[in-house]
Parts: C-alpha cells; structure tokens; sequence
C-alpha cells in the first residue's frame, strides 16, 4: 500500500492535521497547502481511509470541498468504523465541522457507530467534547448518541479529568441542541461546586456554563452563586469581553438569579470603561434587557450605554429584529427605573 508521502505528513497520519490545519504556521502557507490536496488526491486509491481522513482545511483557511466529498464517500462504503480510533474520529467530527463541509450521511454513520459501541471508555474527555459539539455546530439532531454520552459522563466516578473548556463545550452543545439531560446537567455542577475554586475558568467558560444552565431550564443556584462569587472576587473584569459580560448577565436575569453583588460589579466595569466600541448591538440588548428583567438599576450604566449608542450605532442599518430587540431592552431598563424611583 502506498503511505502518505512525508512531505505531506511529516511521516505520521495525524501530524498534517496537528502541524498544518491546526495552524502552526497560522494558514500562512496556503500554496503549499493546496499543492499537498492535489498531492494526496494523485494517490487517493491507494490511501488508507483513515490517513485520509485526517486532511482538514479549515485552520489553514483552504476550502478543498472536493477533498472532503471523496473522504466522506469512502467512509460511507465501509461496512463499519472499527478501524477508527475516538481521537480520529472526534478529529473527522471537528474537521468538518469547522471547514463547513459538513455531510450529515457520514455524522450519523459516525454516530451510529458510536452508540453500537458496548461503552465509551476509550474516549477521553476533549474527545467526547468534540463529538457532542460538532453534532450541535451542524445542527445534525442524533438524540441517541447525545444520550449515549450523557449516560456515560454520568456513570463516571468524577469528572477531574474533565478541563473547563470540555466541560463548557458539553454543557453548550446539550443545551443548544435540545437534548437536555438533567442527570449530567447535575452531575457537572455538583463536579464545579466541589471545586476549591475556579481560578482554571476562564471568562468564557464561565459565561457559557451559567448560559448553557439557562438555555437548558436546569435551575441550580448553588452553582450560579458559585460562579457570581467567584467573579465578584476578581480584581477586574478586564479579561471578560462583551459577549462573556452579556451573557454573565442575561443568563442570571432569565434564571431567576438576581445576584446583586454580581449584577453591580459588572455594571460598575462597564460604566467604567473609556469606551464601549468592543461592544455590538445584541450586547446592549442583552445588557440593558438583562439588569431591567431583574429589576435592577445602575444609574451610570444606564445612562452610559444609550448616550453611546445614540453617537455611534446607526439605527437605520440595524435589521427590524435588532431594532426590536433593542427598543425591547430600552423598555425593560426604563420599566426597572420608574420601579425604583417610586420606592
């Protein structure tokens, strides 16, 4: 059989994948990256399905649909998957998935595969994160295998091997997904509370756990305290950016947990920033709906997001949606406002 060239590997299936399209060279090299398809292509016969199936060309920002037709092709003809390790195939999973070839036959042969499975314990936690993610980003519904993952992180005896980015990307895909599943909702947020602290959260992270509780309808205050004190601790804000702050805030609102040490800390950073152009429109909307649903007022918040807004947002260009959104927001703050003079 014929191997995969070196210069096109570095001599290991995975290494294109890891070196090249994961973009150590920040998809600076876009030729060469080309004339390596092209490469590939002239010996695809004689390729084995699963070095093939390590080409990703989305990090290298190479569209090469062609190349992602033929491996989904061949994938499709095999009569089963066993050939495939879980980092391959959560790696094919994520490989279409951010290149934007996406093809639902081979994710539920993929996921079909995966449920056959007597268990899931050679996957390891970025791989099963992966798997469950990249169903949700394609919007490819498989209620089974999402099952399937939850009963297996359930049956776990902890999660400590789970980082924070694996257990926010969970989190999110289940909750946008519409495959909630209470038992791992519970079962991650008993895993976070019993930290000592979440210092290896970054921003992010937090802003989508609290978000993904939210969208899933999964109350769990001792863990939304959990976060709010945390965050309250900090020295600053600064790592957060707009969408982490707006989404810190909407989900507190629409759970239900006003948390005012959490709601004036964040305020009080926003107020006090020298300008608000990192911010957008749905930002706004959801900051200002946010601290009016919950009832509560920062007179320099308040103030300080429509006078920028009337400088510098162009209410002409914005969609009726935004627009709607926006005046909705607007309405909520000012509803919590005349609430809070009156007492």
């Amino acid at each position: 059989m014929i191997q995969l060239p070196t210069q096109i590997t570095g001599g290991a299936p995975w290494v294109c994948w890891r070196s090249v399209s994961f973009g150590n060279d920040g998809g600076k090299n876009r030729t060469g990256f080309l004339e390596a398809a092209e490469r590939a292509f002239r010996i695809f016969d004689d390729l084995n399905p699963r070095r093939s199936a390590s080409w990703s060309y989305e990090k290298a920002r190479v569209s090469h649909p062609k190349l992602f037709e033929e491996v989904a092709y061949r994938m499709l003809q095999l009569d089963h998957l066993e050939i495939f390790n879980p980092q391959e195939l959560s790696h094919i999973l994520l490989a279409y998935t951010k290149s934007g070839e996406s093809n639902k036959r081979l994710f539920k042969k993929i996921a079909d595969h995966i449920i056959a499975l007597n268990n899931l314990r050679e996957f390891k936690p970025q791989e099963l994160s992966n798997v469950v993610w990249s169903f949700e980003k394609v919007g490819a519904s498989h209620p089974k295998l999402f099952e399937k993952v939850a009963d297996h992180m359930i049956q776990l005896d902890h999660l400590g091997k789970f980082n924070p980015q694996n257990l926010s990307d969970v989190l999110l895909a289940f909750a946008k997904s519409g495959e909630p599943n209470p038992g791992l909702f519970k079962k991650i947020a008993d895993h976070v509370i019993a930290l000592n602290n979440l210092k290896g959260f970054k921003p992010q992270e937090l802003s989508i756990m609290v978000l993904s509780f939210t969208k899933a309808e999964e109350p769990h205050p001792m863990l939304f305290t959990k976060v709010a004190n945390h965050i309250v601790a900090l020295d600053s804000l600064h790592q957060f950016d707009p969408q982490a702050l707006a989404n810190t805030v909407w989900a507190y609102a629409k759970a239900g947990e006003a948390h005012p040490s959490l709601f004036k800390t964040i305020a009080d950073h926003i107020a006090g920033l020298e300008d608000l152009h990192g911010f957008e429109v749905q930002h706004f909307t959801q900051i200002l709906g946010a601290y009016g649903s919950a009832n509560i007022v920062h007179p320099h918040l308040f103030e300080k997001i429509p006078v920028f807004v009337e400088e510098h947002i162009a209410f002409a260009k914005l969609d009726k949606e935004s627009l709607k959104m926006l005046l909705w927001a607007y309405e909520a703050a000012e509803k919590a406002q005349k609430s809070s003079n009156k007492n």
